[in-house]
């Protein structure tokens, strides 16, 4: 048992990530499950971090959202364990970063238009940037294989299809299902997740 751990997410490796205030001060923290006395610390500083983080598949890219008074909601960037570096910090909210299986592509929310839309970005060119929704979008969820991002509009949870050769292109948003579930109306982090088979959430 971690104490004071709060929105755990799994990371490389059989490592938990998790969220903590210690002395007062928002951190990020990693902890191996077969030796949960050694406890990492990921990110710490003076600004609020949101509840929202993910790792590339290969463990050497961290995304998390920060939130700062002059800039609101940005993601930060950090690789192979170098100092962060804002990935998005414009105006408008960023969060919520999602990495593609093969590390190529990342999803994330933003709101541009006025309200949460889900875009993707390609790492090797972060200038190209995909506006993937336009009706609203909050939690997306890439499936196993990669090939599908999953999110909620409204009640219903959307999937699109996606390709990267030999360019990146997407199918129209489409439904799979609705419903009245849980989710996340303040932070859009995600509150559901997919079976390793792709065929259950």
């Amino acid at each position: 048992v971690i104490d004071n751990a709060t929105f755990p997410a799994w990371g490389p490796g059989a490592t938990i990530t998790f969220s903590s205030i210690k002395n007062g001060v928002p951190g990020l923290y990693r902890v191996a499950i077969n030796n949960i006395n050694d406890v990492e610390t990921l990110i710490t500083g003076e600004f609020q971090l949101d509840h929202s983080y993910s790792w590339s598949s290969d463990g050497r890219q961290f995304a998390y959202t920060e939130i700062r008074p002059d800039s609101g909601m940005d993601i930060w960037l950090r690789k192979d364990n170098s100092s962060p570096e804002p990935l998005l910090n414009s105006s408008v909210h960023e969060c919520c970063a999602v990495f593609s299986p093969d590390g190529q592509l990342m999803a994330y929310i933003a709101g541009e238009s006025g309200q949460p839309e889900v875009y993707l970005m390609s790492l090797s060119s972060p200038e190209t940037k995909i506006k993937l929704t336009d009706k609203g979008g909050r939690e997306p969820v890439w499936s196993h294989g990669g090939k599908e991002l999953f999110y909620w509009q409204d009640r219903q949870l959307m999937v699109v299809e996606i390709t990267t050769e030999p360019d990146i292109r997407f199918s129209a948003p489409r439904p799979l299902f609705q419903g009245i579930f849980v989710s996340s109306t303040s932070t859009w982090r995600s509150r559901y997740d997919i079976s390793p088979e792709d065929d259950e959430f």
